[in-house]
């Protein structure tokens, strides 16, 4: 039985993951890159990559809590977040990335897996481009190490029993 309830815990989460996996391909596709054509927008072809996103934001931005996953919403805002973080665009880079770790806290709680990579991505982000590491990213930095740390020695350091490679 014990068995039985594992296999159906696996299914589950795959199923899951393909779901969000389709999502967010639709999202990418349907809300990002399908506006660069002309016959979505006036602007067509020429938009630029930060128009693009402006519009993949605001249409995200629309859809809170219309039906879109927080755990979802959550992936996608990391990803447009760190996008903005490589484009040098950092003010909606935290603002995509707070929200990311925001959502991922109330859903998760503050010491899963997924929340302490979202807060690595907002600390990297505020201590390292924006050099803005004042008590609140230093108190950040030092509770989301402590809380992996923990989860290392939780796990006697094996990890493949833990979610390392999950985003």
């Amino acid at each position: 039985r014990e068995a039985e309830l594992r296999a159906d815990e696996q299914r589950d989460a795959a199923l899951l993951a393909r779901h969000r996996a389709e999502a967010i391909n639709r999202f990418l596709t349907e809300d990002l890159l399908y506006q660069a054509f002309p016959e979505q927008s006036e602007r067509g072809s020429g938009m630029t990559v930060q128009q693009l996103l402006g519009l993949a934001v605001q249409r995200l931005d629309d859809s809170h809590g219309n039906g879109r996953e927080p755990q979802l919403q959550a992936t996608l805002r990391l990803a447009l977040g760190n996008t903005y973080h490589r484009l040098g665009l950092h003010s909606e880079a935290e603002r995509q990335l707070k929200s990311a770790v925001e959502i991922r806290r109330r859903e998760l709680g503050s010491n899963d897996w997924d929340t302490l990579l979202a807060q690595l991505d907002l600390i990297s982000l505020e201590a390292g481009s924006m050099n803005h590491f004042d008590d609140q990213t230093q108190r950040l930095a030092h509770d989301t190490l402590q809380a992996m740390r923990q989860i290392f020695e939780t796990q006697n350091g094996r990890l493949s029993d833990t979610n390392v490679y999950r985003s």
